[in-house]
């Protein structure tokens, strides 16, 4: 298990990133990664280095957990969840996924929709935690992708799904209600 949790106002960027893969590597059992960034009042984590890091936590095709936090990261968009979507698509072995970016507000419905289109390949996942919590640009459309996406994690046991102070209506609940009513119980 490799577990790096940033204390608040240390700065971590870029380069802490290439570090921790280089850390990775040498990890020849390396099952479990739990990454919690938070920014510093420096925000010194880009978004081309998140993309990096994403594409570089391929080669860890083995995980069978994958916790990754990014908070109140305000120059993350879409595309760094596009770059983790094709990196998740390879952990055919992933049994617990943990993804959170609370506060991201750069992140729209779109960051939600590459998220569930690579839960379609997830067949393994037994526990799923996604948190896109206070983004006032997630609406009910990112309910409605993950409902379309949702139903494929047949061996999921425990699911949490927070969109806390977003622009959630009761169609996006019932939709996300309807799709989750159909998993195994």
């Amino acid at each position: 298990t490799l577990k790096f949790e940033q204390v608040y106002n240390q700065e971590t960027n870029d380069e802490t990133l290439k570090g921790l893969i280089t850390v990775m590597k040498s990890l020849t059992k390396l099952h479990t990664i739990d990454l919690d960034l938070q920014p510093s009042a420096k925000e010194v984590i880009t978004e081309e280095g998140l993309i990096t890091f994403y594409q570089d936590l391929k080669q860890f095709s083995g995980l069978e957990s994958v916790k990754i936090g990014v908070y109140r990261e305000k120059k993350v968009t879409d595309e760094a969840l596009k770059s983790l979507k094709t990196t998740l698509e390879g952990f055919s072995a992933l049994k617990s996924l943990t993804l959170s970016f609370q506060s991201c507000e750069a992140l729209t419905d779109e960051a939600v929709n590459h998220i569930s289109q690579a839960l379609q390949r997830l067949t393994s996942l037994e526990v799923l935690d996604i948190n896109f919590g206070r983004i006032p640009t997630i609406t009910d459309q990112a309910l409605k992708y993950l409902a379309e996406n949702i139903t494929a994690l047949k061996n999921v046991e425990k699911a949490s799904i927070c969109f806390d102070r977003c622009k959630i209506t009761d169609e996006g609940l019932k939709s996300i209600s309807e799709a989750v009513q159909k998993l195994p119980a």
